[in-house]
């Protein structure tokens, strides 16, 4: 151990005016200049690889845009990102990496279920913020106070929530009738729709009826349906089968309210059913794609939001793959907005304390405590310690109906 040697102040001073002043002190360290490392979490690879290139591509865009505008705080954005090729184990390995050896400040991603619930159990008890992409039904630490572990969008069941809260509440039905499609999609949406109904009450499901998604014909089913005389009807499911179940219920003479999940808010959907369009028809649109439809008021928040996105994805990738209105109706607002959230916390939490661990620890005390009021794609997002997504179920969604073959703002 050193000896500390303590100097006498007058000796100090004698020193001082015998040399004719003190030597100036060596300026200090300054502001780090060293890069924000961001991990993320991407299945480029893998059976669902095919779906998430240009998400996992944006978050480079966004560094580029961020970096070419000085960074943060005078320190650029470095992304580090591993492939999980669409494995569980590969997300929970690359998890305990970024962490371990890569030093990052925060991880990003994944989005599938399992290997979100795969990363989640490397990062939990690590204190560096994990914030996952997709929309999955959120794990218990996401509601847990002092938790490292944030979600970017709640589960699909909040378009469900807020179609079947606005048959029952603004057009009074009392009972509903479900049409949904086989398989996987049609199935959820209905779990989705039977938990609505439970959740609010007041509302009953009299009659459930599925349909083969290729099917060229829904009067079959439609006939049942209208002899229980609902109030009103939803839909489950998504694509091409709207236009069948549109002609069948025109050509029956059916005229209850129809409103359906966000798989039917497409283009081709506007084109398919017009002509067959019910008279009330509520869609509700996936949030970030709602500026894609040119349906927005002036001066609507998420007009800018979507100009800004596309700003960011122009400024790397331009017009190589789509148009804006391509992108827009893209998945790329989901990373958008995971970027966007992890950025404000760094901000929020600078200058960041050059010890790694209480970095982290600072950015996810901002997560938790200073997002407040946050316009985002997907929302007004405030998180709390207890709410570690801040979205409101109901309140950010935003309807949409197809009449004379054009999508359109619902008006109530």
């Amino acid at each position: 151990m050193k000896k500390l040697f303590v100097i006498p102040l007058v000796l100090v001073v004698i020193s001082a005016l015998i040399f004719g002043g003190c030597a100036k002190p060596e300026p200090g360290p300054g502001p780090s200049t060293e890069p924000l490392r961001i991990g993320s979490i991407e299945s480029r690879t893998g059976w669902g690889g095919v779906y998430l290139t240009d998400g996992a591509d944006l978050k480079f865009a966004y560094a580029d845009y961020v970096n070419a505008r000085g960074g943060i705080d005078g320190r650029p954005i470095e992304i580090v990102e591993y492939d999980d090729e669409s494995e569980a184990e590969l997300g929970y390995l690359y998890a305990s990496k970024l962490i371990e050896q890569d030093k990052v400040l925060a991880i990003t991603g994944p989005v599938w279920t399992d290997i979100c619930l795969a990363t989640i159990e490397a990062t939990r008890y690590s204190g560096c913020p994990h914030i996952y992409e997709g929309p999955n039904t959120p794990p218990p630490e996401v509601y847990e106070p002092g938790s490292n572990i944030y979600a970017t969008d709640l589960p699909s069941g909040r378009y469900f929530m807020a179609t079947v809260k606005y048959l029952k509440e603004k057009l009074g039905a009392k009972t509903l009738a479900v049409l949904a499609t086989t398989g996987e999609t049609g199935e959820e949406d209905l779990g989705w729709i039977k938990d609505a109904v439970a959740e609010l009450g007041g509302i009953e499901i009299v009659i459930e009826e599925r349909i083969d998604p290729a099917a060229i014909d829904a009067t079959p089913q439609l006939t049942r349906i209208k002899a229980t005389n609902p109030d009103a009807l939803h839909l489950g499911g998504a694509g091409n089968i709207i236009g069948p179940m549109m002609k069948g219920y025109q050509m029956l003479g059916m005229d209850m309210p129809v409103a359906g999940g966000t798989g039917f808010i497409t283009r081709e959907a506007s084109v398919l059913i017009a002509g067959f369009e019910p008279e009330i028809l509520i869609l509700p649109a996936l949030r970030p794609h709602v500026a894609g439809f040119d349906v927005l008021p002036a001066g609507h928040p998420l007009i800018e939001l979507s100009d800004t996105m596309w700003d960011v994805w122009s400024e790397k990738y331009g017009e190589s793959r789509g148009t804006k209105g391509d992108i827009l109706l893209s998945w790329i607002a989901w990373e958008m907005d995971t970027m966007d959230l992890v950025c404000e916390a760094i901000r929020q939490a600078s200058p960041l304390p050059e010890d790694i661990q209480a970095a982290r620890e600072a950015i996810d005390y901002a997560l938790e405590n200073k997002i407040i009021g946050f316009e985002q794609r997907l929302g007004r997002r405030t998180i709390t310690p207890t709410d570690h997504i801040g979205l409101g179920v109901t309140e950010d969604v935003i309807f949409l109906t197809i009449k004379d073959g054009q999508i359109r703002a619902l008006e109530d």
